[in-house]
């Protein structure tokens, strides 16, 4: 089956622009007190009406200005060294990672990206319990990897976390330095897919869009992690992944023509 036609902003009615805002603002507090699966969350809802193709662009776009309001709410806690090193590291490679995506078929991505949504719930449940050690030569290897991985799929944000706690940084000093990495490899992104349209300006303006809906949740959610110290890992959250990864395989069987 084929991909669906062109987004246009005119294409969205009042009630799904207000449910898009509202899944963002969730998502960012998720986000904003666990460091990561607010890409995740959007991404499954945003498919449907964007397209496979354009959502990663997207997203990036969308979690950019997430992570921007993220590090303004924590910046007295960043870390700009860690975030510097890794992010140096990963520019190259999500260059690469950005030009691989633009030339992968919608029904690889497709595929592809049902699998991490899926996939990312039981990786996280393992990497949340492993004691992992990094110096500045493991962050710089990370940094290569994730450049790449971030640029081809959703949800590589899991992976930081626990890197940046083997690197020894906690709460609100993790949560800064988590998203100002996401902000220098988003931009990067940004400007590749750009340059090959997968990332038009209508698109664009649509990501800015939802993108500002994310600041009030992560405003909440620095709110909560001020006052608790509670980083949130929900089984709802899960859950959500977890439908949005079977929604893309149902997708991938249509494109295939299996029903």
């Amino acid at each position: 089956m084929a991909e669906a036609a062109p987004f246009t902003v005119e294409s969205v009615s009042l009630a799904t622009f207000l449910m898009i805002a509202a899944v963002a603002m969730f998502a960012a507090v998720i986000s904003g007190m666990s460091g990561f699966g607010g890409g995740l969350i959007i991404s499954a809802f945003l498919a449907p009406i964007i397209g496979v193709k354009a959502l990663v662009p997207v997203i990036g776009v969308i979690m950019l200005l997430n992570n921007a309001s993220r590090v303004w709410f924590y910046r007295a806690a960043l870390d700009w060294k860690t975030a510097g090193l890794i992010t140096a590291c990963a520019a190259p490679t999500a260059i690469i990672g950005a030009i691989v995506y633009v030339e992968l078929n919608v029904t690889v991505i497709t595929a592809i990206l049902g699998c991490v949504l899926i996939g990312s719930v039981p990786l996280r449940r393992a990497l949340e319990h492993r004691e992992i050690r990094f110096n500045k030569t493991g962050l710089a290897a990370f940094g290569g990897l994730f450049g790449f991985l971030n640029a081809t799929m959703i949800g590589t944000g899991l992976l930081v976390v626990p890197v940046l706690m083997g690197a020894g940084l906690l709460s609100q000093a993790l949560l800064a330095t988590d998203a100002a990495i996401a902000i220098g490899v988003n931009i990067i992104k940004a400007a590749v897919f750009g340059s090959y349209h997968v990332l038009t300006w209508e698109l664009a303006l649509a990501a800015v869009i939802v993108g500002l809906c994310t600041i009030p949740g992560s405003w909440f959610a620095a709110w909560i992690v001020r006052r608790t110290q509670v980083r949130l890992h929900t089984l709802l959250m899960e859950g959500l992944i977890i439908l949005g990864g079977l929604s893309f395989f149902w997708r991938f069987g249509r494109m295939m023509g299996w029903y």
